[in-house]
């Protein structure tokens, strides 16, 4: 993968390595290669997680904003981008903004989310409401970590989901 990408650069084609830490199974590093100057890139990350649930009945979910504090490496790793130390910029200067769109699922009806960013009104997808979006207000700095909080109603009551087999696919 390292020489592909590094032929492509050569060559003067965009690319792109995604990259497991060495030293840390759950960080990744993104490199993106020969974009012009002043062009713009879009990076779409996905994936599911089962979220903690909050005293208060929530469901909580955090993308922080800076991981080096949160890993403490247990070996000597030079090579980890870890180690990589981030530059302290005042917020006006930051050359940068996220944008984020959530989509929510569950059984139970979805009572309302909460942000400690400003976010866009609640659109729900489906009319019992067990479906919806939200999304990071236009312009967000990211700043800090982005924290969301997801009340569902009836979120303790019993319930069962039963998800389908395939019949065609080997067992």
């Amino acid at each position: 993968a390292h020489r592909n990408y590094e032929d492509a650069l050569s060559q003067g084609h965009q690319a792109y390595l995604l990259e497991e830490d060495d030293y840390s199974r759950d960080v990744f590093s993104c490199n993106v290669g020969n974009l012009q100057p002043g062009s713009k890139v879009a990076v779409t990350l996905r994936y599911v997680q089962e979220l903690p649930l909050e005293t208060d009945g929530a469901l909580r979910y955090v993308l922080p904003a800076i991981l080096n504090p949160r890993y403490k490496l247990s070996e000597r790793s030079e090579d980890s981008c870890l180690n990589i130390k981030t530059p302290i910029v005042p917020l006006e200067d930051l050359p940068y903004t996220l944008s984020m769109v959530a989509t929510i699922t569950s059984q139970h009806g979805i009572e309302r989310v909460q942000s400690n960013c400003s976010l866009s009104p609640i659109q729900f997808l489906a009319d019992d409401k067990t479906s919806a979006q939200v999304s990071l207000a236009e312009g967000h700095k990211f700043d800090r970590d982005v924290e969301l909080l997801i009340y569902y109603n009836e979120v303790h009551s019993p319930s069962v989901a039963v998800e389908m087999g395939m019949p065609d696919t080997k067992p």
